[in-house]
């Protein structure tokens, strides 16, 4: 016989079975539903993923050929440009990527880099029997201090480089082993003087002395770097007054070291943001 028990007990399985059914049938349409938001995410991405993988190939491509007439065109305008020159390249004996930028330069323009390449510190000056040598070559016998006796050693050098006579301070500082001089033509005016450092130390002071002293005398000096290896030689050069290119290694700063040896251009050429453009204004 059927009470209020039985019916109560029967009710709540009802209430639980649809329960359930909601809850199960809740969970599968919300699978479907995601399973098909997936499949259109999925196919979405897959196609810009393909746009986007179709223009990049197109702008490789044109980055490509941008790149071949950017050079074709830089080799074409700094042809000659240097053609009979001799470029003296002040480095120190650390691997640097800025000298073998600015070699590149000053062959494609058609000139001579001559390699000096300071191998002591102060230029040896610290030593005492060098610097004794250096105040005989440079009148100079009350000096005494070394930063004055560089300066001046520097300019005895830069008169050298840049006139035709006899090289006494070069020939010093070689017998020493404090410098070591690679194709500098014995006789031959030099014209123009390029300042570069290592990664692996600064800026030597008797390097800059010497390209500011070349650049009293009306030979263009310039300080450069690549990129991706900040040495401060071209800030070091721009703030003391010479000219600076910061991209050696790109087209255009292979047109700006040129232009600044060759034309004579003033200015911080580059990327850095010490730089007041990529390159010299251009003239026929």
């Amino acid at each position: 016989m059927y009470n209020l028990r039985y019916h109560i007990a029967s009710l709540v399985s009802v209430f639980l079975a649809l329960a359930v059914g909601l809850v199960l049938g809740t969970v599968v349409v919300e699978r479907c539903m995601l399973d098909a938001q997936k499949t259109t995410l999925v196919g979405s991405l897959t196609k810009d993923f393909q746009s986007i993988s179709a223009e990049n190939k197109t702008m490789r491509t044109e980055v490509e050929a941008v790149r071949g007439f950017s050079d074709a065109t830089v080799a074409y305008m700094v042809d000659g440009k240097l053609r009979g020159r001799t470029v003296v390249l002040l480095t120190t004996p650390a691997r640097s990527d800025a000298l073998a930028a600015a070699q590149g330069a000053v062959k494609a323009a058609g000139g001579v880099a001559a390699v000096v390449t300071l191998r002591e510190e102060h230029a040896g000056l610290e030593d005492a029997a060098t610097a004794e040598r250096a105040r005989s070559l440079t009148r100079s016998r009350d000096v005494t201090d070394t930063g004055e006796l560089e300066s001046r050693i520097a300019s005895a050098l830069a008169a050298e480089w840049t006139g035709e006579g006899d090289r006494p301070a070069t020939e010093m500082l070689k017998s020493v082993g404090a410098m070591s001089v690679e194709g500098l033509p014995a006789g031959v005016a030099v014209a123009g003087v390029v300042l570069v450092a290592s990664s692996e130390a600064t800026v030597e002071p008797v390097a800059l002395e010497i390209a500011i002293a070349a650049a009293a005398r009306g030979v263009p000096a310039v300080g450069v770097e690549v990129t991706g290896q900040e040495t401060r030689a071209a800030d070091a050069a721009s703030e003391a007054g010479l000219a600076a290119v910061d991209h050696a290694d790109l087209p255009d700063g292979l047109l700006s070291l040129v232009w600044t040896l060759a034309e004579g251009a003033k200015g911080h050429y580059g990327l850095d943001k010490g730089a007041t453009a990529r390159f010299p204004e251009l003239r026929r």
